[in-house]
């Protein structure tokens, strides 16, 4: 009985010692996945790693991959970071009505178009309130992306016409835009290309990402998504 004993102990104890496993919730289907620790990472040293893992990303064009972040809650236990922590990290004055409405999981993501651009998708409770907070975090939300999301369009071509850039409103360089008849919000170069945009899909996602082309991958893959509930 003693022995029985000592070898439960012992498979209890090995039990405990393997690390727990993690699936990453995806909104969409994704072609491969990356794993990156937040663990006690500053937001410089965080965006560094988060910027590498988007460098580094070599798939076919048109694919995605899912960076995921956790953090390390225990000995051999870890979660995924909650949305509102993640976005307080790359700016500690985002919107506190913004913070408070987003829900988990959220989706860091990379899709290989023009080279790799990075979104993120993001789920809200309280849509009113998630867009006028959006509208308030324009002045610095490049800032607080920066250098992850940071972007240089391919050089335009000859006799490619250029969109003249709207005109801005409020303290915010970014402009209406109509994508694939979707209202979004557009930070843009002086030709009109898209450097930086955000929208709401509906009023309970809303995705932020560098170029047009890479949101209609988001819409095309959640329109094709199965209809599972997250965890």
């Amino acid at each position: 009985l003693a022995g029985m004993a000592m070898l439960g102990l012992l498979f209890v104890r090995e039990g405990n010692d393997a690390e727990t496993s993690l699936t990453p919730p995806a909104f969409i289907f994704v072609d491969e996945t990356k794993e990156v620790s937040a663990t006690g990472l500053s937001r410089e040293s965080l965006l560094q790693s988060l910027v590498v893992a988007r460098n580094e990303t070599s798939l076919s064009l048109g694919l995605i991959r899912q960076v995921y972040l956790t953090t390390q809650t225990g000995t051999t236990t870890k979660e995924f970071v909650p949305a509102a922590s993640f976005v307080s990290l790359l700016s500690p004055e985002a919107p506190t009505d913004l913070l408070r409405t987003l829900e988990n999981p959220f989706m860091l993501g990379v899709h290989v178009f023009e080279g790799n651009q990075p979104f993120l998708i993001f789920k809200v409770d309280v849509f009113d309130q998630a867009f006028r907070a959006m509208l308030d975090f324009e002045p610095r939300l490049e800032q607080a992306l920066t250098p992850l999301f940071s972007r240089v369009p391919r050089p335009r071509l000859p006799g490619e016409s250029t969109q003249a850039t709207p005109a801005r409103f409020l303290e915010s360089h970014f402009v209406d835009r109509i994508i694939d008849n979707r209202d979004t919000r557009a930070l843009t170069d002086d030709s009109g290309k898209i450097l930086l945009l955000w929208t709401f899909l509906d009023r309970r996602t809303l995705v932020i990402t560098t170029n047009e082309h890479t949101l209609r991958e988001i819409v095309s893959r959640l329109k094709n998504a199965p209809r599972l509930p997250l965890p």
